[in-house]
C-alpha cells in the first residue's frame, strides 16, 4: 500500500448516473462559502453531472492503532485482506469488484481502513446498481465470512507485501527504528502492516475480534461521487443503514492512551548497501494547549504551506538557496492526537556536507522561525492562497469528494469540514506563532542519518529520499 495523500489523484476517474441527473445536480448547494453534502448518519454524495463512473468509500474509523493492548501487529489491514479476499496480486483489479467492467482495492492507515468500489456509468441501470454497492458495504460491515484456506493464503500474501514495501526498502527498514525511537510502546509509532512475526501470528479469530468491537454503524462514513441525486440515493442509503444494528460507538483507542513525552534527544546512525544516498531526518513531538481546534488545525495550514514553499524564510529559500546545505529538504507539521504535536523534517545534504550538519540546521532554522514568527502579510497572503486552493476543490466535485474522504480518515468532523474556509480566514498571527512555537519547545526528539556504505555512492544531483512514513497506507490506490 502507498501513501493516501495520492488519494486526489484517482478522483478524477469518476463519473454520471443520467438517469438520475438533472440541471439541479452540481456540487451541494452553497451556504456561507460552506458545502452541505450529507444526506443520512455518516452518508455524504458529492453530485458530478460529468462524471463517467460512479464511486463510493467505506471508510471504517479504526486502524491498526486500535489493536488491542495498544499494539500495532498488523492485524486491521490482515483483516481488511480476508475481507477483500481474491484481490489480484497488483492490487488495482480483483474479483472482489462488484461489475466486470468495475475496479477496487482497500488500504489500512493507522487510524482508518477504506474500502473502494468504482464502475462505469450504465443509465437507467445505475440506481440499481449503487442500491447494490450500499448492500455490499454493508455486508463488510456485518459480518466476517472466510475458509480457513484463504485466511492462511491472505497471511501469506500480506507477508510478501511486507518484503515487498518494507524488507527491501532501506529507508522503509530504517524508519521502523525511527518511529520506535520517536513513539516507544505506542501503535502509532508502529508499522501499520506489521512484522514477519507478527504477520505469522494472526489468526481468523483474532481478526474477527477486532471486526466485531470496530465495525459498526457509528463507527463508518460512506462517500459517494458521480452523477448522483441526493434525493434518490437518500432513502436507499437509510434503508440499508437500518439494516446494520445499534451497537456501542469505541473510541478511537489510540487518542485514549495519554503519554508523556519528557526531553530528550535521540540519534540513529545506520550506513546500508542498499542506501543510494544520504538521508537526514529529524523528527519531534511535543505537548501544546490546544485552545481552538479549529483554528489551531487552519494555523497549522498556514505554516505547512510556508515550509512547503519558496518564500523569503523558507526552508527551501535558506537552507537550500541561501545555505547551500540541502538539495531537498521537506518540513512539516502534523497533529498525533489532542494536545501531541509531531514535526518532521527529512532531507538530502549537499555532498561534502556532513548529514550532521544538515540536522543541526534544520532544527536551529525551526527554533529560529519560533522566535521571529511570520510577518502578517505572509500569512494574509497565504491564507489567500489556500482560500483560491479550496475554492477550486469546491467547484471541482472529484476534488471535493477527495477532500471529504482524506478529512474523514483523519477522524476529523464532518463540522470542521463545512467549516474549514471560516476557520481559515480567522487564523490570527497568534495561533501561527502557537503552531510554531510548539515544535520549538522541549520535547522527544530523533535524529536520524541514513548513508551509503561510502560517501562515494552518494549522488551529488538526485532527487532525495521521501521520509520514512508515519501514518501511511499500506496498499497503492487505483
Amino acid at each position: 500500500m502507498r501513501r493516501l495523500k495520492r488519494l486526489a489523484l484517482l478522483l478524477t476517474l469518476l463519473g454520471p448516473l443520467t438517469a438520475m441527473a438533472s440541471a439541479a445536480m452540481a456540487p451541494a448547494a452553497m451556504a456561507q462559502g460552506r458545502t452541505e453534502v450529507r444526506i443520512a448518519e455518516n452518508v455524504y454524495v458529492v453530485p458530478d453531472k460529468n462524471a463517467e463512473a460512479i464511486t463510493g468509500w467505506l471508510i471504517v474509523k479504526a486502524g491498526c492503532a486500535d489493536e488491542a493492548y495498544g499494539d500495532c501487529r498488523g492485524l486491521a489491514h490482515y483483516l481488511e485482506h480476508l475481507l477483500l479476499v481474491g484481490r489480484r496480486p497488483d492490487h488495482t483489479t480483483s474479483s472482489f469488484s462488484l461489475f466486470p467492467e468495475g475496479v477496487a482495492n482497500g488500504w489500512t492507515s493507522h487510524r482508518t481502513t477504506t474500502y473502494f468500489q468504482r464502475f462505469p456509468v450504465k443509465g437507467a441501470e445505475d440506481a440499481e446498481r449503487v442500491d447494490k454497492l450500499l448492500a455490499y458495504f454493508m455486508r463488510l460491515v456485518a459480518e466476517l465470512k472466510i475458509a480457513d484456506d484463504a485466511a492462511d493464503r491472505e497471511r501469506n500474501v500480506v507477508l510478501q507485501e511486507y518484503n515487498v514495501n518494507t524488507g527491501r526498502n532501506p529507508f522503509a527498514r530504517f524508519s521502523i527504528e525511527l518511529e520506535k525511537s520517536l513513539l516507544p510502546d505506542e501503535a502509532l509509532g508502529q508499522r501499520v502492516i506489521g512484522s514477519p512475526s507478527t504477520i505469522k501470528g494472526f489468526t481468523v479469530a483474532a481478526a474477527a475480534d477486532f471486526h466485531r468491537h470496530w465495525y459498526t454503524k457509528g463507527n463508518i462514513a460512506i462517500v459517494l461521487h458521480g452523477p448522483i441525486d441526493p434525493a434518490v440515493i437518500r432513502p436507499i442509503a437509510e434503508r440499508h443503514l437500518a439494516s446494520l444494528p445499534d451497537r456501542p460507538n469505541p473510541p478511537a483507542r489510540y487518542a485514549l492512551i495519554s503519554r508523556p513525552y519528557p526531553h530528550a534527544i535521540t540519534k540513529l546512525r545506520h550506513s546500508d548497501p542498499e542506501a543510494k544516498q544520504t538521508g537526514v531526518y529529524v523528527y519531534r513531538v511535543t505537548g501544546f494547549a490546544e485552545i481552538d481546534r479549529r483554528q489551531v488545525a487552519a494555523a497549522r495550514r498556514i505554516v505547512n504551506a510556508f515550509l512547503a514553499s519558496k518564500l523569503p524564510g523558507s526552508p527551501n529559500d535558506l537552507l537550500i538557496e541561501k545555505q547551500g546545505l540541502a538539495l531537498t529538504i521537506g518540513i512539516g507539521s502534523t497533529k498525533v492526537r489532542d494536545g501531541v504535536s509531531r514535526l518532521s523534517i527529512s532531507g538530502q545534504p549537499v555532498a561534502g556536507i556532513a548529514p550532521d550538519k544538515l540536522a543541526e540546521a534544520a532544527l536551529a532554522y525551526v527554533e529560529g522561525l519560533a522566535g521571529s514568527g511570520l510577518s502578517a502579510e505572509i500569512i494574509e497572503r497565504l491564507k489567500t492562497r489556500l482560500a483560491v486552493g479550496q475554492d477550486l476543490v469546491d467547484k471541482q466535485p472529484a476534488e471535493l469528494a477527495g477532500s471529504l474522504v482524506g478529512w474523514l480518515s483523519n477522524h476529523l468532523s464532518y463540522d470542521d469540514w463545512l467549516w474549514r474556509r471560516t476557520a481559515l480566514e480567522q487564523v490570527t498571527p497568534q495561533s501561527v506563532q502557537l503552531v510554531l512555537q510548539t515544535h520549538a519547545a522541549r520535547g522527544r526528539t530523533v535524529v536520524g542519518i541514513i548513508t551509503p556504505p561510502s560517501a562515494a555512492a552518494t549522488p551529488t544531483a538526485t532527487p532525495g529520499p521521501s521520509a520514512p512514513a508515519a501514518p501511511a497506507p499500506t496498499k497503492a490506490k487505483p
